[in-house]
């Protein structure tokens, strides 16, 4: 009985944690609806490029990945503040006949701490003109910064993801507010003829 018990506890625990809160890290998703795909990703693409410059972008992979764009966060310090970017990707797919996407927003922050590399897979005495030090040190000051996640942008995701569903389904951007009258549906079913 003690067993089935723990068996239970255990077992709600697992079911329970399935929540919106247990996938911190998941990205924000939105399903577009029944459309062709290659229009879809298309909208998608340009969508994505109001808010970043996108560095890459595969349709048959169906992702997205923007260029780093620096914005001015709020410091993280009491006197001054690092440097801020956001990055961020995007996954168009096809699930159960609709197209639906994933789009992740991370804020990050420019970080001072100098990279450490393990030691070299290579023995010493392979590079004898360089001490260990000299094989370990960054070559540029590029290789110098180091980009930590600071946080997710959840509220610009779901913003984005919502405007590209506003771009692909324009019928269901019409306000809610306004009673739909015999005129008003008459007028736009001749308008929808043409």
């Amino acid at each position: 009985m003690r067993y089935r018990s723990i068996l239970f506890a255990m077992l709600a625990a697992l079911l329970g944690g399935c929540g919106a809160g247990a996938y911190p890290d998941a990205a924000q998703s939105r399903v577009l609806g029944q459309l062709n795909y290659p229009d879809a990703f298309a909208a998608a693409e340009a969508v994505f490029a109001r808010h970043f410059e996108i560095a890459s972008s595969d349709v048959n992979d169906g992702t997205i990945e923007s260029q780093p764009k620096h914005v001015n966060a709020q410091g993280e310090r009491v006197l001054g503040n690092s440097p801020a970017r956001q990055v961020a990707k995007m996954k168009v797919f096809m699930y159960r006949g609709r197209v639906m996407a994933n789009l992740t927003i991370l804020q990050q922050r420019q970080q001072t701490d100098v990279l450490a590399a393990g030691s070299p897979d290579e023995p010493y005495s392979s590079v004898p003109n360089q001490t260990p030090a000299q094989g370990l040190a960054a070559t540029s000051d590029k290789q110098n910064l180091l980009w930590q996640d600071e946080r997710r942008m959840r509220a610009e995701e779901a913003r984005i993801l919502q405007e590209l569903y506003e771009t692909l389904n324009p019928q269901a951007t019409e306000p809610a507010s306004q009673p739909a009258t015999a005129e008003s549906s008459g007028a736009q079913s001749v308008q929808n003829r043409k």
